[in-house]
């Protein structure tokens, strides 16, 4: 899920969230910096969080949360989804199912 490009491939961005820590650091320390700090990590993977560490930023809490149009379309999405598995089981449970077979005895 690395959106960043070639200068930015060693870069881990795995999530959502990783991707805004990543946009924030970059606006807050610029990009040649975060190209020298890769062998500043060391050991440590390329996570923003751990670039975020060698600068010695912290990153602002709002970073963790979805911003409100993206939360909202994913209650959206859940609600589609839980509708349709509850449809699927109101007809199941009123035997709209298959037919049975017919027990006429001509």
């Amino acid at each position: 899920m690395n959106e960043n490009g070639e200068k930015f491939s060693w870069v881990l961005i795995t999530n959502p969230r990783a991707k805004r820590e990543f946009d924030f650091l970059v606006q807050e320390v610029g990009e040649e910096k975060i190209i020298d700090a890769r062998p500043l990590l060391g050991a440590r993977k390329a996570f923003p969080l751990n670039l975020a560490r060698v600068f010695g930023v912290k990153l602002p809490e709002h970073l963790q949360y979805l911003p409100r149009d993206e939360a909202l379309e994913r209650l959206k999405t859940m609600r589609q989804a839980f509708a349709l598995r509850s449809a699927s089981s109101v007809r199941e449970a009123r035997g709209s199912g298959p037919e049975p077979e017919s027990t006429d005895h001509a």
